[in-house]
């Protein structure tokens, strides 16, 4: 019998590692910024987190207003560096954005009465294949399959107030959906990419924004190697039990 033990609590233990580690989150009820809840916060023109991020009343506060355009104003939150991809994802937040800028009608962005949609929202990549949406107060959007812009509104909304955000995708496939309070908005192909990358914030490098999060979270479907790895805890539970119930 006590040969047996570590079998069974290496099977529990290797199987609740893999399945906690494809799950990120973050929590703004607990009224600590992301950096406190294992997100590592990143800004392209070495902006301070405390300048741009702010946590109050279970909210996460975030605000680029006024930053320029295309000048080192992305500022934005990661995954701690060691996540692995495996052949799908879906990622949620529920959050408002209440103002954002006029891109100003540079021609890497959106016409000059277009609001640049990557101010605020989220990226996810796998080093091959992502898919980078956007939230405006007026609409949400989702960066083209050829990099191409300007980005054509994906669905006209009032963002103004919090609405749940999904998105999925299936890096296989190259595919990806997405939905705000359970209606469906769309699907499309994933942009080619050469980085891999999980973050959220303002992620565009010079469209700025100002609005609020209340969560993220982030499920990563395990690879085959970490499903054969599950089934090969259970298989190790299975067998301790048939043993030990023997006469």
């Amino acid at each position: 019998m006590k040969t047996r033990l570590p079998i069974l609590f290496a099977g529990l233990l290797l199987g609740s590692a893999a399945a906690q580690a494809d799950i990120i989150t973050y929590d703004a009820s607990l009224n600590t910024l992301p950096s406190a809840q294992g997100w590592a916060y990143s800004a392209d023109g070495g902006w301070l987190e405390s300048s741009v991020y702010s946590v109050a009343g279970g909210t996460l506060h975030q605000t680029t207003m006024g930053r320029g355009f295309w000048e080192g104003t992305g500022s934005w939150y990661a995954p701690a560096p060691g996540l692995v991809w495996g052949d799908s994802f879906s990622a949620a937040f529920r959050a408002r954005v209440t103002l954002s800028e006029q891109t100003g009608g540079l021609p890497d962005e959106n016409s000059a009465t277009a609001l640049s949609p990557y101010g605020f929202g989220m990226g996810l990549g796998n080093g091959s294949l992502a898919v980078v949406f956007g939230v405006t107060p007026s609409y949400v959007a989702i960066s083209p399959a050829d990099g191409s812009y300007p980005n054509a509104p994906l669905f006209q909304s009032d963002n103004t107030d919090y609405h749940d955000y999904l998105i999925t995708g299936n890096f296989v496939a190259g595919t990806w959906s997405c939905y705000r309070d359970g209606a469906f908005l769309g699907s499309g192909a994933m942009e080619p990419v050469s980085s891999s990358f999980a973050v959220f914030g303002d992620i565009s490098g010079g469209g700025n924004a100002d609005g609020n999060w209340l969560s993220v979270q982030v499920n990563n479907v395990p690879e085959p190697s970490t499903v054969v790895l599950l089934a090969g805890g259970a298989a190790a539970c299975l067998l301790f039990r048939r043993r030990s119930t023997r006469p």
